[in-house]
């Protein structure tokens, strides 16, 4: 894809050019994801690893993270925190991104609930209440990054993208309920 360089000020940088909260944050927009489809089972009654539902997890999560991205990424873009080479149609952002986000993602999240392993036994579940807090909290983020991009921008495309990529995933959670 295209590639893209960071804002100076975003210090202190790790080897590779990466600022240090670039995984910082990610890893924050990881968790919620990880959190809402907790309850999700990648393994069978016998405590084995059952792939096809591991692969949707990770797939479901990945999605999510797209959805962060979609209000994200015109923010960063229209603020000067990171630019593109070869600026994409989406508010200077290329498609490519999105699909790389999903791809890393869904990876990261592979390995993340098949190799480590970070479920938690049913009897381990939060109550509901606190993972509607958390829903609440996410849908929050999505559109106060989206309002962001509004003031930026004047474009409410970023905000409905946003949420109309998250629906599904939310939809799966209180499926799960």
């Amino acid at each position: 894809g295209s590639p893209y360089c960071y804002h100076p000020g975003l210090q202190p940088i790790l080897p590779g050019g990466v600022p240090l909260v670039i995984p910082f944050a990610w890893f924050a927009l990881a968790g919620i994801q990880a959190l809402l489809l907790k309850g999700r089972r990648t393994t069978r009654p016998d405590g084995r690893l059952d792939f096809p539902r591991l692969l949707a997890k990770a797939a479901w999560c990945g999605l999510g993270m797209v959805a962060c991205d979609l209000a994200l990424d015109p923010i960063a873009v229209s603020t000067g925190l990171w630019s593109w080479m070869r600026p994409g149609p989406y508010f200077g952002v290329p498609w490519l991104n999105f699909a790389g986000w999903w791809g890393v993602s869904v990876v990261v999240f592979l390995a993340g609930f098949g190799w480590v392993r970070l479920e938690l036994p049913d009897a381990g579940r939060m109550p509901r209440w606190h993972e509607w807090a958390w829903a609440a909290t996410y849908a929050a983020l999505l559109v106060l990054m989206g309002f962001g991009v509004f003031n930026r921008t004047g474009s409410g495309v970023p905000l409905l993208s946003s949420l109309a990529a998250m629906t599904p995933l939310g939809l799966v959670w209180l499926a799960d309920g």
